[in-house]
């Protein structure tokens, strides 16, 4: 990530964060004069505010590890941001804005019998629109029949990577950006009631040829304005 893209990354970064701490030390306040206030404002910080963070910078072997979940490579751009970053959570007021640090993914490829909807295969394109709705929607099972195929499917995840995504509309929707073999990146949406237009206008071109233009930068600004105009929207 440049040093322009970074500097606005974080500093829409403070100024969420500080709405946030702000707006929870009011309510601790107002709990404390009603008398409902049972922990420490450290406690009740850590417990209710949701502030946008980085993670832990993702070590070689686990993205030597990353790189398998892809049949995609995953692009320079990408992995120096894991190597530096690890990772982006937005927080509510980013509207749950995610690019996932590699640990999270590895770990979530790992069986878990007790929770089937939470198993991610592995990070294409398909497979992480799957983990992202808990691996329950049936147009993108082709055992379904009501969907992709399986040659589909498995173009697609040949083909794409996801690296992030943000909840849209009230949680009806994604956006999801992904890469290509050619390391370039672009958004894709999905809303759960228009799955053909997405066959229709997305996913069926994308089977022939790439429509990723971006560089993993300016996708990842696209993203953070579109989700701070609404926080901003909202005040």
């Amino acid at each position: 990530m440049n040093p322009e893209t970074l500097s606005l990354l974080r500093a829409e970064m403070q100024r969420v964060n500080t709405l946030e701490r702000v707006e929870r030390e009011e309510h601790f306040a107002y709990l404390q004069t009603r008398g409902e206030a049972d922990e420490s404002l450290d406690t009740y910080m850590a417990r209710y505010a949701s502030l946008a963070r980085f993670a832990t910078p993702a070590s070689e072997a686990l993205l030597l590890a990353l790189q398998e979940l892809s049949a995609v490579p995953l692009p320079k751009s990408l992995l120096a941001f894991h190597r530096g970053l690890g990772g982006f959570r937005g927080g509510n007021r980013l509207q749950g804005l995610v690019i996932h640090d590699a640990e999270t993914l590895l770990a979530k490829c790992a069986p878990n019998p007790q929770q089937p909807w939470d198993h991610l295969r592995s990070i294409g394109l398909v497979d992480m629109i799957l983990w992202s709705w808990g691996n329950d929607r049936f147009e993108f099972k082709p055992e379904s029949g009501d969907g992709l195929d399986a040659a589909e499917v498995a173009t697609l995840n040949r083909n794409y990577s996801i690296a992030g995504w943000r909840p849209v509309e009230e949680g009806e929707g994604f956006q999801y950006l992904y890469f290509d073999r050619d390391g370039r990146f672009d958004i894709l949406h999905y809303h759960q009631d228009a799955f053909d237009e997405l066959h229709a206008q997305s996913l069926q071109p994308m089977l022939l040829r790439s429509p990723a233009t971006l560089s993993f930068d300016v996708a990842t600004l696209t993203m953070l304005t579109s989700a701070a105009k609404l926080d901003w929207d909202d005040e």
